[in-house]
């Protein structure tokens, strides 16, 4: 996308000193943004901001904040008294002053949201990647209070793609506006799958709980036991990424069978499984147990993988999956009386409430 910037506007507030000079040679702060705080030199107990402008846009995403303002400096100020959550921000005239949106994302975490709008001017703070470029394939990812960037790729999988020899490991992707580091499984299938579920019964037979928890969190520790991602982090995962492949995989030692699947995005009700569990769409109109005609051909919507010696296999006539809040955890897949669920009181693997063992475990990946 192509758009006009307008040239940058230096915001000072609180009390200054040759204010230009300080700023253009004072080597320990940004020349595009500072944050007040204590100084043993007073005149330098001051915030600045540097914005550049893009007239006739905005940043379409959900505001931090939003108020209404007299003028554009009282907006700018706004910014600056979040110290660092501010990364741009949405400004419209109105009748008696303007609209003020403070946004915590910028062009460069956000995918395609820099929409037309000839009543709004977006700004954003002065970064090297507006001079700056990556690769084909990274996207730039700047840092303002240290005046660098980075270069950073989205997905397992645009890894993989870029760097075929990649191997399996932990890597720093920018996924949903942020930095993450995240398990890829590089092997499997061509590989670029994420992990999003780790959970495993290792040391008794007494399972753990599992921590149903948010993105923060579990990208900090995603090969950790027991870290299974919150259901409700994966729409803004799936509004980045544009998730297509969802893969269960389980095992149990006390009948020693392995589940090992994918969605078949060949196949309509493949499709239509992983826009369900991602909150595409609603409750599925196909009930495969009462031989609705809807269902022809949903025994085609799961693919076995490697290792799968599942009796869920030989029930792909019966293949299902959970109507219910949850819906990736609880019944995320069944084939008849053969179940996969992983939530706290049931973990079901090729089985119906069977034994849970030393030495059993579940794993989700998303491509």
């Amino acid at each position: 996308m192509i758009f006009r910037v307008s040239s940058n506007l230096v915001y000072i507030i609180g009390t200054v000193y040759l204010c230009s000079k300080l700023i253009a040679g004072n080597n320990q702060f940004s020349p595009n943004i500072r944050y007040h705080s204590p100084h043993a030199n007073t005149s330098l107990n001051y915030s600045y901001i540097n914005l550049k402008h893009v007239k006739g846009h905005k940043l379409d995403v959900t505001p931090l904040a939003t108020y209404s303002v007299k003028n554009r400096s009282m907006c700018v100020k706004e910014c600056v008294k979040t110290k660092g959550e501010c990364k741009s921000i949405n400004l419209q005239q109105q009748t008696n002053g303007y609209g003020c949106e403070i946004l915590d994302k910028d062009i460069y975490i956000t995918r395609g949201k820099l929409v037309n709008d000839p009543s709004i001017t977006h700004s954003l703070i002065a970064n090297k990647c507006m001079r700056q470029k990556c690769e084909k394939g990274y996207m730039c990812v700047p840092n303002y209070l240290q005046n660098t960037f980075s270069c950073q790729m989205g997905s397992c999988k645009e890894i993989k793609e870029k760097i075929p020899s990649s191997p399996s490991g932990y890597y720093n992707i920018l996924l949903a506006g942020y930095t993450r580091t995240v398990f890829c499984d590089m092997e499997e299938d061509m590989g670029g799958w994420m992990l999003i579920a780790n959970y495993s019964i290792e040391e008794t037979n007494n399972p753990p709980r599992i921590n149903y928890i948010n993105m923060k969190t579990y990208f900090t520790g995603a090969h950790m036991n027991g870290m299974v991602l919150s259901t409700s982090e994966l729409v803004p995962i799936n509004e980045w990424s544009s998730i297509q492949e969802i893969r269960f995989q389980c095992y149990k030692p006390s009948h020693g069978r392995m589940v090992h699947f994918k969605n078949n995005i060949e196949n309509k009700w493949g499709r239509y499984l992983i826009d369900y569990v991602l909150k595409r769409v609603g409750v599925m109109n196909c009930k495969p147990d009462q031989n609705n005609a809807a269902c022809s051909d949903i025994g085609s919507s799961l693919t076995p993988m490697s290792g799968d010696t599942s009796f869920m296999s030989s029930q792909s006539n019966r293949f299902g999956w959970g109507n219910n809040a949850q819906r990736l955890y609880n019944h995320g897949i069944y084939g008849g009386p053969y179940h996969y669920i992983l939530i706290n009181g049931r973990l079901d693997c090729d089985d119906h409430g069977g034994f849970k063992g030393k030495g059993s475990w579940w794993r989700i990946y998303l491509r």
